[in-house]
């Protein structure tokens, strides 16, 4: 009897020494996240926001305005800057090939548009908070074929993300509706 109990006991402290190891990996790889990303973090989180606000200041009936024959729809502004900072985060932070296959937004209702937003700078968020210091130091290449470590792709991605916002922006301003205030977070 005593040879069981003492299997038991064994048995009931691996289980718990693994479940302890295993919290404590976890701990210690929820620390290694970047700093970079620490700091940055709430600067996304920002932009974010802020496209969403610019699109909840235009009228639904205005989605469809374009300033000329070329330029994206409001509509397809918002819905480029999410799809492609999803993309861009799968691409050059993951490694993943993903298809810059973009929804249709003039199907789309505003609703639908700023929801698509939402999720996909959340995916994109997401892709960015599990990096670690090791991770953007890792060289990626550009569409171009130039290379740049993928601190610098986080960058780009914002970049391309303040391009299209400030042109969303605009759409606004020529709507001669005030746009959101822009701050710094």
């Amino acid at each position: 009897m005593n040879r069981v109990k003492l299997y038991f006991l064994f048995v009931i402290t691996f289980f718990f020494s693994a479940a302890y190891l295993a919290n404590k990996n976890y701990a210690q790889k929820k620390q290694r996240q970047a700093e970079f990303i620490k700091m940055y973090a709430p600067i996304w989180n920002e932009a974010t926001a802020q496209v969403i606000e610019i699109g909840k200041a235009m009228p639904e009936d205005k989605f469809s305005y374009r300033p000329s024959g070329e330029s994206k729809t409001f509509a397809e502004q918002l819905v480029h800057i999410a799809n492609s900072s999803y993309v861009l985060s799968q691409l050059m932070l993951k490694g993943k090939k993903v298809e810059m296959n973009e929804p249709d937004a003039n199907k789309m209702s505003k609703e639908e548009v700023l929801a698509f937003v939402k999720e996909k700078m959340d995916d994109a968020s997401l892709v960015m908070a599990s990096l670690t210091e090791a991770e953007l130091k890792e060289v990626v290449k550009t569409f171009a074929g130039n290379e740049m470590p993928k601190q610098q792709a986080v960058i780009w991605i914002h970049d391309h993300v303040t391009n299209h916002k400030a042109k969303a922006n605009l759409y606004v301003r020529m709507n001669s509706i005030d746009p959101p205030a822009y701050r710094y977070y």
